[in-house]
Order: C-alpha cells, then structure tokens, then sequence
C-alpha cells in the first residue's frame, strides 16, 4: 500500500478540523440535556462538566476512514471498526447512565475478542524468558490481557485536564515515527488520524476544562493504543523472536500501565475491589501535592518520555526483563518522591499550625 505525504497531512488536518469545530456543539447538545459530569468527592472539578468529548473523536475518525480513506480500509480495519463500535457505545452509555463494572469488563472482553479474531493478536513473549510465538489459545489471553490493561489504564489516567489527550499525543507521535521507519504506512494513517483528532480536542480541555472526552473518549484511546502498540510490536517479529519492539512499544505505554497496576494491586491490599473509586492515581498526588493541572500533565508527560528513553537507551545492552525492572524502579522512584513531598508539606503545614497558634496565644 502506497499512502501520499498529501493525503498523510489532509488526513491530518481533516481530523483536527472536524473536531476542533465539532466539540462546541457538542458542548451545547451536553448542556441541554444534562449529559454532565457531575462532581463528587473522588473528582477534581468543582462544577458539572459536559461529557461527550469522544463522540467527537469517534465520528471524525471513522467518517474521515470510511469517506476519504474508504480505498484503504482491510479487512483488520473493518474489525477494529466494529470493536471500537461495542466500545464507544458501552462506554457512553456509562457516563450517560452508568453500568456495573463486571459488566463493562465483559463487553471489553468482547471487544478485545473481536480485535483478536481481526488478526490483532500478542503472537507470544516475543524472547522474553526466551519465548517466542505461543499457541492460539495463549495467544487470545495475551491479547484480551494487553488489550484490556491499555484501554483502562488510558480510562483511568483520564483525572485531569489534558492529560490522557497529552499521554496519547505523546504515544502516538513516538507510534507514527516507530511504524514510519518500520513500513506500517497503513497505521501511519490511522496514528496521524488519531493524533489530529485529539489535538482538535486539547484546547477546549486545557487548563479550565470546556468539556470532558469522558470514558467514551478515553477507552477509544486506549483501545487504538493497544491496536498501535500490539501491530507495532508485530513489525519484524519473524516468529515472536523479537524483543527490540515489544520493549520500545512498553516504554512508550509504561506509565499508564503501571499506574493502573499500582492503584489496584494497593486497592487489593485494602481489602477493595481493583475496580473501586479513589484518589490514589498518580495525577491524584499531583493535585494533593498543591500543583496546577497544567504543570501536572506537563511533569507526568515528562516521566512517560522518560520511560521511553530509557528503554530506547538500554535496548541493545540489556535483557528485555532487566529493562522493564528498570522502568517499575524509575516509577516507583517518581511515586515515592511524590508521596514524601506531600508528607513533608503536610508536617511543615501542621508546624506552621501550630506555630501561628503559640504566637496567638502569646500575644
């Protein structure tokens, strides 16, 4: 498949333009029949902000597809189509009148199902451990895993403003240059459609937030993520041997990942569900911690290049398993530093406290 740099950046500019001039009436449509987000104690905002910002990225990013690009779409496509489909419409149906969360996992199942038998599929551990390619069945597991972990780490780093739209930029950026130099023009395509779409969207979701992407938005994300990250690591595999891709693709996504498998190994420990509501997310100690959204987005994008550079750096010297050690040791690092700064802040607080009331009573 031959894809011109013209039609590349038409694609582009096309995406952005839909939405950036969609989202305002988006925002009204929210407004007039209270399709809101609605504060709560676990939230960071302080009014009902509209929620309807993926709808935006749904319709832009599929009409552009199946319109201007139809000569292009695979069958894979088609798949990804359909699942992104189950998905949206169970993810709205979430923020708009809220589903249990078992049931939510089983529709994500069937989502990650229908990317597998789509041809979307994690062909094993890629070296790792010294295994390559897996059987099918192992391969469906490794798959529905990958796919399910992305899409809800993506949902759940979504707490602040412009941060999973700034977590996703980042990736996909790093996605377009990765498929660029490994031939995958076809997800060139689709990367530099997402890309446009969610620049379309960051300004009315910087700073004060206009509107929220809410979970319809955050699970597409997460679900073309896992779609970029799962062909990418696919790219030069051979028979699951390689593992230069896989840790590039993990370096890129390494943040999100272990924050989400952070939050619920701790949520466990307490005796909750992994699924239970907090404010112990990563973006959480950022604001518990006196920092702006915006210097939070910019300080944890900052720690998710990091991870990427890190495993670009220690690709060709070290193991795949000393690499990923390495990339827990420098999030744990950055989450002890955050949380040391927030008891640190809270015993000068306290001191000062105290201090100001000794002077009250001397005087």
């Amino acid at each position: 498949m031959q894809i011109s740099i013209v039609l590349i950046t038409i694609s582009f500019i096309l995406s952005f333009y839909i939405v950036y001039k969609s989202i305002p009436f988006l925002i009204v449509i929210a407004h007039k029949n209270c399709w809101m987000d609605h504060p709560t104690l676990r939230k960071v905002h302080k009014k009902p902000i509209p929620t309807l910002g993926g709808a935006a990225f749904f319709l832009s990013f599929w009409g552009l597809i199946y319109s201007l690009l139809y000569s292009f779409v695979s069958i894979r496509i088609n798949y990804i189509f359909l699942a992104s489909s189950i998905l949206f419409m169970v993810s709205l149906w979430d923020d708009l009148y809220k589903t249990r969360a078992i049931v939510r996992l089983f529709l994500q199942v069937l989502v990650a199902s229908v990317c597998f038998l789509g041809g979307i599929r994690v062909l094993g551990l890629y070296g790792i451990f010294g295994i390559g390619e897996v059987s099918t069945i192992f391969q469906y597991i490794l798959t529905v895993f990958a796919i399910l972990s992305i899409i809800n780490a993506m949902n759940l780093i979504d707490g602040i403003n412009g941060l999973a739209s700034s977590i996703f930029i980042v990736a996909t950026i790093v996605f377009v240059i990765l498929f660029q130099q490994n031939g995958g023009e076809e997800y060139i395509l689709l990367s530099v459609i997402s890309l446009g779409m969610v620049l379309g969207f960051l300004p009315f979701n910087w700073g004060e937030a206009k509107i929220f992407m809410g979970d319809n938005g955050s699970t597409f994300l997460g679900l073309l993520l896992s779609v970029f990250f799962i062909e990418y690591i696919n790219f030069n595999s051979g028979t699951g041997g390689s593992s230069s891709n896989l840790i590039l693709g993990l370096g890129i996504i390494a943040l999100p990942i272990l924050d989400l498998i952070r939050v619920s190994i701790s949520r466990l420990i307490q005796g909750k569900s992994p699924f239970f509501p907090d404010k112990n997310h990563i973006h959480h100690l950022y604001i518990t911690r006196g920092k702006s959204h915006r210097v939070s987005t910019i300080q944890i994008v900052i720690i998710q290049f990091s991870c990427f550079l890190i495993a670009l750096i220690m690709k060709d010297y070290f193991t795949p398993i000393s690499i990923i050690m390495t990339l827990i040791i420098f999030y744990i690092v950055c989450i002890s530093y955050l949380k040391l700064s927030i008891n640190l802040t809270k015993i000068k607080n306290i001191e000062s406290t105290q201090y100001n009331i000794e002077i009250a009573n001397y005087l």
